[in-house]
């Protein structure tokens, strides 16, 4: 849906890079309804829709023409404003960040290993783990959905401390097999080319957690996937915009 509503109406690309990983193909994944729905009934997409109600009207008129109004919910806690200044992680907050902007955990800290962190994983995101057809059918359907546009599809086997995950998924490493040969079928079925970079997995210096790179492995990975993408389109493509009826409609 977002996809539809807004990618590729808005950013009308030539390229798309998406990034995968077992982590983002479970079928049983608990919160996927939740996350859609919630997105399918948030205010950006009623006012996208022109279906704000008028208090929304009203509240992004202030959001987007007041900063005292936009960050209201902050001056309400001005001990823990200090805090953040102060470079101090508050709880409540979601955007834990150093005070140069950066997210902690993300900053160059080699991985630690983190039984309570696994315990969640294994219980939350990767509970009752199964590469079935339902995410793999979702994603063939936005490949063709791009590439229905002209532009071009590139998937990236993201790396990850795969060793460690493979202690955290129900079936271990014949869960991250499954998951690799579902990608590969994926590929051939959509014709799409696939960017993989085996060597950076389990290199602890790259990796804030069991999947997310800390500062290195964005610098390294970020460098590898310019270089590939520059050999896979020496001259960039460029393609028609496909402007769908239903954007039109709303932008009017």
């Amino acid at each position: 849906a977002w996809d539809e509503d807004l990618v590729l109406p808005e950013l009308c690309p030539d390229i798309v890079v998406i990034s995968m990983g077992p982590r983002d193909t479970n079928d049983n994944e608990p919160a996927d309804e939740r996350e859609l729905s919630r997105y399918l009934d948030s205010e950006g997409r009623r006012w996208l829709y022109g279906e704000e109600t008028v208090w929304e009207s009203v509240e992004s008129f202030f959001q987007e023409n007041f900063a005292l109004v936009a960050i209201r919910e902050r001056l309400r806690e001005p001990r823990n404003l200090f805090r953040f200044l102060n470079g101090e992680s508050i709880s409540s907050w979601k955007a834990r960040l150093t005070p140069d902007g950066r997210f902690r955990g993300f900053d160059g800290g080699e991985y630690v290993d983190d039984p309570e962190r696994d315990r969640r994983l294994r219980e939350g995101e990767l509970r009752n783990y199964q590469v079935g057809p339902i995410q793999f059918d979702s994603l063939e359907a936005i490949i063709e959905d791009i590439k229905a546009t002209g532009a071009y599809v590139v998937i990236v086997d993201m790396p990850l401390m795969r060793d460690q995950l493979a202690t955290v998924v129900d079936d271990g490493v014949n869960d991250l097999d499954e998951y690799d040969q579902a990608l590969r079928n994926l590929a051939s079925a959509t014709g799409v080319p696939v960017l993989s970079y085996p060597d950076m997995n389990n290199r602890g210096v790259f990796y804030a957690d069991l999947y997310h790179m800390a500062l290195p492995g964005t610098e390294e990975i970020s460098s590898r996937i310019g270089h590939d993408l520059s050999e896979l389109f020496p001259d960039r493509p460029r393609v028609e915009c496909a402007t769908r009826p239903q954007y039109e409609a709303a932008s009017s």
